[in-house]
């Protein structure tokens, strides 16, 4: 038996139900979890480029406005006054 197998089955047991819904997400994507450890890529320049993207955008459409946040911030304080 593997040693990954053994690690599963002991979290699987430890009646710890973080730890074993742990195991299960990681279990139903091991494969995904093993290419990431063992290869030689990775998405990031992807993910770098993905989130050059969203930043841009929020400034072209006025998500990253602090009126809007500062609005919903006093919003928030005057309604636990």
């Amino acid at each position: 038996m593997a040693e990954n197998e053994i690690w599963f089955d002991n979290a699987q047991q430890s009646g710890i139900y973080a730890v074993q819904r742990f195991a299960r997400t990681l279990q139903r994507d091991i494969t995904a979890v093993k290419n990431a450890l063992t290869e030689r890529w990775s998405n990031g320049q992807t993910e770098g480029q993905i989130n050059r993207l969203k930043t841009l955008r929020r400034g072209i459409t006025g998500a990253s406005d602090c009126t809007l946040c500062s609005q919903g911030i006093e919003l928030f304080s005057s309604a636990g006054a």
